[in-house]
C-alpha cells in the first residue's frame, strides 16, 4: 500500500494537503472558522478541504 503526505501552503496556512493510501484521498481538514479564515485569490481555484464543523467538502471555485 503506497502513501504520501503533501505539504501545501495557502493563505499563509500550512496544512497536509492530500494522504493517498490504496485508493482513497485525504482532504486537508478545516473547521469552518478556519476555512473561511483563508486568505484565497484566483489563483488558488480548484482548492478543496473538508469542513469538519459542518461536515462536507468545499471546492474554491474563486470567489466562493
Amino acid at each position: 500500500m503506497n502513501s504520501a503526505v503533501i505539504s501545501t501552503g495557502i493563505g499563509g496556512r500550512q496544512s497536509n494537503g492530500l494522504a493517498l493510501q490504496a485508493e482513497a484521498v485525504r482532504l486537508p481538514m478545516l473547521t469552518t472558522a478556519d476555512r473561511l479564515a483563508l486568505s484565497l485569490t484566483d489563483a488558488d481555484n480548484g482548492y478543496l478541504v473538508f469542513d469538519v464543523t459542518l461536515n462536507v467538502p468545499f471546492l474554491w471555485n474563486g470567489s466562493q
